[in-house]
């Protein structure tokens, strides 16, 4: 049975602060967001490798220990060996593609390290928190069962990963459930404080309306205080399709095809006085970030968001 939207009020008992939604979010006419791609992608996790290359030899781990063969004499190491390379696994900075659900605000795949053995878990649960629950509000607001909805879905870990939105993150979803700027009410806000890293594909659709021009926004990052990183990725191929998927530097053959997509998403900032791809990419490279701010209520963290990073996904 489909579930009946509703439209936003101000919920009584919750505090004024928790009330807030962005403007794109006024129900007009209420047509859930479908990106102009039709392909849905389903992602697996990956690391997130310093300075933008691709995975060094540990990031292989995981993966060749899904199936006994790939490493049939793993089993007869000494245990503390085992505990040392799943303890490698586990300390890997990651890619942790989301996608958003009505029922649900983000959801992830489940860590593969946690699905190997009993040690690989052990060894994994002492990294990773489960974090973006829904508040107690979010249940009202939505119509859906508040106990499902409150369970935290997400294995992450806030030192190292980055949190990732697809092209496709909100495909279908009505409501708060498909705006970033509604997050800090749809998940648990204490949560969104402690990200450093963040990414979107640069298709992406941050709005929660099929709106265009100047009805659609930009990131509002106003509760997100640790964040210090965020990245925009080109996956012009769709190579994270089916496959795990790590971050590298734009090259300076593919600034034709992000600004390609970059302007032509009315979420991202208007970038007509740099009309050549090559100045554009610089630009955007160069300057602070502050067109990603959004509206602070209080004052804005020293240390927020000291850069924007342009990368390529790649299958790994």
């Amino acid at each position: 049975m489909a579930r009946t939207k509703r439209t936003p009020t101000k919920l009584r008992g919750i505090p004024t602060k928790s009330c807030y939604r962005p403007s794109c979010y006024e129900d007009q006419g209420g047509t859930p967001h479908i990106p102009a791609s039709s392909r849905r992608r389903t992602y697996s996790l990956r690391s997130r490798p310093q300075n933008q290359n691709t995975s060094p030899a540990s990031s292989a781990i995981a993966t060749k220990f899904h199936d006994p063969k790939d490493f049939p004499h793993f089993a007869k190491l000494p245990q503390e060996i085992q505990w040392k390379i799943w303890k490698i696994v586990a300390e890997e900075p990651r890619i942790v593609v989301v996608h958003s659900r009505t029922d649900t605000p983000l959801r992830a795949p489940i860590p593969p390290i946690l699905h190997v053995c009993s040690d690989s878990r052990a060894v994994g649960l002492k990294h990773y928190t489960l974090a973006f629950r829904s508040p107690p509000e979010y249940h009202e607001l939505n119509n859906v069962d508040e106990e499902s909805c409150r369970l935290p879905t997400v294995y992450f870990n806030f030192e190292l990963d980055t949190l990732y939105f697809p092209e496709d993150w909100n495909a279908g979803v009505e409501g708060p459930s498909s705006c970033i700027s509604s997050l800090s009410l749809e998940v648990n806000e204490d949560d969104l404080k402690r990200v450093k890293s963040v990414g979107f594909d640069v298709n992406a659709r941050v709005c929660c309306l099929n709106v265009s021009g100047e009805d659609c926004h930009s990131p509002d990052f106003q509760y997100w205080d640790a964040l210090e990183t965020l990245y925009l990725g080109l996956d012009e191929a769709g190579v994270g399709s089916g496959c795990q998927i790590g971050f590298r530097e734009l090259e300076m053959k593919d600034y034709g095809a992000f600004m390609r997509c970059y302007r032509k998403n009315p979420c991202w900032r208007d970038m007509k006085l740099w009309p050549d791809d090559a100045d554009a990419v610089e630009q955007l490279r160069s300057e602070v970030p502050w067109t990603y701010h959004g509206n602070w209520r209080g004052e804005k963290p020293d240390h927020f968001l000291k850069k924007v990073e342009l990368v390529k996904i790649v299958r790994l």
